[in-house]
């Protein structure tokens, strides 16, 4: 028997099935099957008019998100969730906010209204890099400053609050083992979700049975995939000292 010393009560016996909570059964883009595990997630943003998706009719769910993406799709998440005119926005369309966020791009209002809000500060030498990836811890912490979530940057490890938060909440998709490992448009989209869902009393039912499965800082430390997981048919408890498989 195999264990992995952790910190917090995560708990399950579980059977997969292909998302958190009973399937919608219609998807909104060619590339997201029903059967897609986060399909639930992306058609929770696409009903809260958070994401259309590309011209073509795609979402290319796991595709990593750039800077840019991510900032439009959390700038559009808090504001909507807020219940706020997100005609605020069009107010930075013509901003230079940075040498590489020019006036008029399409992502040019999110990103300077995130400037000017904080939640994001560039680089030293005045570059914002929109087309770099995002990875998640970074996402996280923008995440929180964009609805406006305490937490406390640690001396020697900036994201042990924020992570720790976040688990607390349960608010980190079931796919993240690695802190600085690239989110995908689905990852994000099933994060923003939580939190809408958390914060509006509907968590657990959007979870469906996967509400008990938590990613903690020492699952990511450890680097275990909950879902890969639960994928091996292996059954397993998480407890306090450890998982148990």
């Amino acid at each position: 028997m195999k264990k992995i010393i952790l910190s917090l009560v995560v708990l399950s016996l579980m059977s997969l099935s292909a998302s958190a909570a009973d399937k919608v059964n219609t998807s909104t883009f060619f590339d997201v099957s029903v059967d897609h595990f986060y399909h639930n997630a992306i058609e929770f943003l696409v009903g809260r008019g958070i994401v259309v998706g590309n011209p073509d009719g795609s979402f290319e769910p796991d595709e990593v998100l750039n800077r840019a993406e991510a900032l439009t799709m959390v700038s559009k998440a808090s504001y909507i969730y807020n219940d706020l005119d997100q005609a605020v926005f069009d107010d930075y369309e013509d901003d230079n906010c940075f040498y590489d966020v020019v006036s008029d791009s399409w992502y040019t209002k999110y990103v300077c209204y995130a400037f000017t809000e904080g939640w994001v500060v560039g680089y030293s030498d005045g570059y914002f890099s929109p087309g770099n990836t995002l990875n998640f811890v970074e996402a996280l912490k923008i995440l929180y400053k964009a609805f406006d979530f305490y937490y406390k940057e640690d001396e020697n490890i900036w994201y042990k609050s924020v992570v720790d938060d976040a688990s607390f909440y349960n608010y980190i998709p079931v796919t993240i083992s690695a802190f600085d490992q690239p989110i995908t448009r689905a990852e994000m989209s099933d994060m923003i979700a939580r939190i809408i869902n958390y914060n509006e009393g509907d968590l657990d039912d959007y979870l469906g049975e996967f509400e008990e499965i938590v990613v903690i800082f020492d699952t990511i430390f450890n680097n275990i995939d909950l879902l890969k997981l639960l994928e091996s048919g292996e059954e397993f408890i998480c407890m306090n000292n450890g998982i148990s498989y």
